[in-house]
């Protein structure tokens, strides 16, 4: 994620910004993967607004993931297709947005005594049925409710 940052060119920020979802939400069957992290992603992340449905967000990332394919692939030709059109503005806003509040996210539950990446993500695959559990764990990431910094 922080090497996104860094990058000038959109086509290496985007896969730094995909490579990012994946180290972060990758289940530990490697089948799948991509409607797997895309639907973990959506659930664990959505917000309060229609655009921040998890349906809208897993159908963006379905997106992302398809191009993230053809660029890791080979199928991205950089003589016919412009970096803005690959990904343009709004897009590279919202996967670095997806990005951030993932890790955040993730920040939160490990002071929240998550410790185990594999634990959190074998969590965050059983929330995909389990509804309580999955706003258990929405709580739980919330910024609101840490304990404040001691001096």
């Amino acid at each position: 994620f922080e090497e996104s940052h860094r990058k000038v060119s959109r086509i290496e920020r985007f896969a730094n910004l995909m490579i990012s979802l994946e180290a972060l939400y990758t289940p530990s069957g490697k089948s799948e993967l991509t409607l797997r992290v895309s639907q973990t992603c959506a659930l664990f992340v959505a917000g309060s607004t229609s655009s921040e449905a998890p349906q809208n967000i897993y159908k963006f990332l379905k997106s992302m993931f398809a191009r993230r394919g053809n660029l890791f692939h080979g199928n991205y030709d950089v003589n016919s297709q412009t970096p803005e059109t690959f990904i343009n503005d709004d897009e590279l806003r919202e996967l670095y947005s997806l990005v951030r509040r993932s890790i955040a996210a993730f920040i939160c539950l490990y002071i929240r005594g998550e410790r185990q990446l594999d634990d959190v993500r074998q969590k965050l695959e059983t929330s995909i049925l389990d509804e309580q559990q999955r706003e258990l764990l929405r709580e739980r990431a919330q910024l609101e409710g840490l304990p404040p910094e001691e001096n």
